[in-house]
């Protein structure tokens, strides 16, 4: 299971965070009464990109404008 949960991109907009302890105990309850059921299992749980969604920053540099039909283009590429 995982590599789906939600990473907060407009956090600047009060957009929620996941609670992951809460989510860990909704999923912990569901995962031991199916294991109860069905017998002796292994669970592993991967969030995905989630943990470390912001642990970086982009750099780029434009290096040219371009404009098309009165869109400005802008080309650059990452690094310094």
């Amino acid at each position: 299971m995982g590599g789906g949960f939600g990473i907060p991109y407009n956090k600047q907009s009060n957009q929620p965070r996941l609670d992951l302890k809460e989510l860990g105990w909704e999923t912990l309850g569901g995962i031991n009464s199916w294991v109860l059921s069905m017998g002796r299992y292994r669970i592993k749980i991967e969030p995905g990109r989630y943990i470390v969604a912001e642990s970086g920053i982009l750099l780029g540099k434009v290096n040219a404008v371009k404009t098309n039909y009165n869109i400005k283009i802008y080309r650059h590429r990452p690094g310094f």
